[in-house]
């Protein structure tokens, strides 16, 4: 099975099961309460590690206490974090409001983007496949560049899933475009 890097965004979710989708200032109960691990890479990176392949998430992560709710979900699937820069803040959260076919997220973030630094100093040759959730662009660019030019054979896929400023720029260093909601 291939060794893949997984570069993007980790959340911490909090889904909530709703009976109905609430009204402007309605006060209500949940029916059901799940907290875990979300963000697209990081979803990727599980799923990868469940088919068989040797799945590593590079993302930042929070240097706190909720942040543990991650790393065992990465542990438990046998997903390798330790590449992740750790940073003082809270971990991107995501309140989901589900009701039915109705879903509301609503999205904190507290952290930076992942920078360039934090990726090239990695080995790549240590990998067979890289994977970019297609996000803060300008480090991106600097990212897929060093790839491209140290590592021309080295297979990469961008996951597009929403427009953002200048992300078409970026759709010729990859080998294979991945968009989830555009």
């Amino acid at each position: 099975m291939a060794r893949i890097l997984l570069v993007g965004t980790v959340t911490l979710d909090l889904v909530f099961g709703l009976e109905h989708h609430p009204q402007a200032d309605e006060e209500m109960r949940a029916a059901s309460l799940r907290t875990c691990r979300g963000g697209n890479a990081a979803n990727s990176a599980v799923v990868l590690a469940q088919l068989g392949h040797q799945a590593e998430f590079l993302g930042v992560l929070a240097d706190a206490p909720e942040t543990a709710v991650i790393e065992q979900d990465f542990a438990n699937y046998g997903v390798v974090y330790g590449h992740c820069p750790r940073l003082a803040g809270r971990p991107p959260t995501s309140s989901i409001y589900l009701s039915g076919a109705t879903r509301s997220i609503v999205h904190y973030r507290d952290l930076p983007e992942l920078e360039a630094e934090h990726f090239m100093v990695l080995d790549l040759g240590a990998y067979d496949w890289l994977h970019f959730e297609g996000r803060n662009v300008a480090a991106l660019a600097r990212m897929l560049a060093y790839a491209r030019e140290n590592f021309p054979d080295l297979p990469i896929s961008l996951e597009l899933e929403k427009p953002r400023d200048g992300i078409e720029t970026l759709f010729n260093q990859a080998d294979w475009l991945r968009c989830t909601r555009v």
